[in-house]
């Protein structure tokens, strides 16, 4: 593919207006990004820069920053922020793959090989989602969801565009899964983190899959990388406790004491949402919201403060007297 062509086709071909793209950068505005990443730009994002410092695709929809962009921070070491898209923002490393990663539980999946390829891939995918005016087409049903072909062909444009890229092989496996196709969504899953072996979002629906199949040491294995691969620590400590469920008893306190470290707020963000969901009327899931806590207070690593545990323990306990009045009321 040559140098940014398929962005070039589209800053020609759409009215202006749809997309804006930046005066190209000069030596000092690239020394920004740089010191932000803590590395050499790669040359890709550099090259794209000195063409154009930043762009608006689809009338801000999609926005790749401009070097004095505020937004242009660094989220992690070696992690440069570089845009935002509807679905989550855009982050790149110092090897230019860029992934996409919604910040507010960040679970990053690469949704570019290069910037280029992410440019091909998005350009391509979008164009199903709006005209030449940058307007909505007709691609939602009457409860505002995509469209089942419209989704199909989405993921074939970026699996078209960057057959590397794990993102669009995750979205085909949903759509999978979604229609119990599950050997054909796991063969896809698999090809997801080898492609992306930081691909947690895969690696936590095929050990989910393992689970459903009774492949409880698969389920652990994939549960224990899942949470490697994980950013947030609320993710790192829920996929801890997969594996604490999954894995054996010896390896059980193990798993779930990792957990507590990984988020030692963990317990109270079980209990708020177990009770949110007794709320709602979901007596089964708030039980197993509550069968994870009491995995998680099983197994207090040593050295925590004994009346925080004992008033965590408390709340357990209220829970508890709920869910049995809950499923007390239903039997009635």
């Amino acid at each position: 593919m040559a140098f940014h062509d398929p962005l070039r086709q589209a800053l020609h071909n759409y009215p202006i207006g749809v997309h804006s793209p930046g005066a190209p950068a000069s030596a000092a505005d690239l020394s920004v990004p740089a010191q932000r990443l803590g590395a050499p730009l790669p040359q890709d994002y550099a090259d794209f820069l000195r063409s154009w410092n930043g762009v608006s695709l689809f009338q801000d929809l999609i926005l790749v920053f401009s070097t004095s962009d505020p937004d242009l921070t660094s989220p992690a070491p070696g992690r440069l922020r570089i845009g935002q898209t509807p679905d989550g923002a855009l982050w790149m490393d110092a090897a230019g793959v860029v992934r996409l990663v919604d910040e507010a539980g960040p679970d990053p999946l690469v949704s570019g090989t290069t910037l280029s390829r992410w440019f091909a891939a998005t350009l391509a995918r979008e164009a199903l989602l709006l005209d030449r005016q940058g307007e909505f087409r007709e691609v939602f049903d009457e409860e505002g969801a995509l469209l089942g072909p419209v989704r199909k062909r989405r993921v074939q444009a970026g699996r078209k565009h960057d057959p590397g890229a794990s993102l669009y092989l995750v979205e085909e496996a949903e759509m999978l899964l979604e229609g119990h196709q599950f050997p054909q969504a796991q063969a896809l899953l698999l090809q997801a983190v080898e492609v992306d072996p930081g691909a947690g979002a895969a690696l936590e629906l095929l050990a989910a899959l393992y689970r459903d199949a009774g492949k409880q040491a698969e389920a652990e294995t994939a549960s224990l990388r899942a949470a490697a691969a994980s950013v947030a620590p609320a993710l790192r400590g829920s996929r801890l406790l997969d594996a604490a469920q999954a894995g054996p008893p010896e390896r059980a306190a193990k798993h779930a004491a990792a957990a507590w470290a990984a988020d030692p707020g963990h317990a109270l963000l079980l209990i708020n949402q177990a009770q949110e969901l007794l709320s709602e009327g979901d007596r089964d899931e708030a039980a197993h919201l509550q069968e994870r806590l009491l995995l998680l207070l099983s197994h207090v690593p040593a050295g925590e403060p004994a009346a925080d545990i004992g008033h965590l323990r408390e709340q357990a306990g209220e829970l508890e007297r709920d869910l049995r009045t809950r499923e007390a009321l239903r039997v009635v």
